[in-house]
């Protein structure tokens, strides 16, 4: 026969899980890739789409530190007994960027053709 509910003591963990090193990493470059998609996006918006190699570069910056944020991201949400609320934002938002990178490359290439 089961103990009832009542009886039972709630176990709290006290002990503070740390937070890696790659976290801030990936939350740092998810903050940088944020940057860089707004600036870039900012400049086409001003030259009303016909943004120079200026803004290709800020954007493929942009694009390559939202892969890298993911990659970092998904390598701390690996790991075992730490505290990965970092990394969960870093990935979140790096993943965001790139679908909105994708949708953008899509949209770009539908219009060309």
């Amino acid at each position: 026969m089961k103990k009832p509910m009542k009886n039972r003591k709630k176990r709290i963990s006290y002990i503070r899980k740390p937070i890696p090193k790659q976290s801030f990493f990936c939350l740092g470059f998810a903050v940088i890739g944020l940057f860089c998609f707004c600036f870039s996006l900012g400049r086409s918006i001003v030259n009303q789409g016909s943004g120079g190699p200026d803004v290709a570069a800020w954007a493929l910056t942009s694009l390559l530190f939202s892969v890298e944020t993911v990659i970092c991201g998904v390598k701390t949400l690996k790991m075992k007994e730490i505290n990965n609320i970092l990394a969960r934002i870093g990935t979140i938002a790096g993943g965001i960027l790139l679908f909105c990178w994708l949708g953008m490359l899509v949209i770009g290439i539908v219009t060309i053709l």
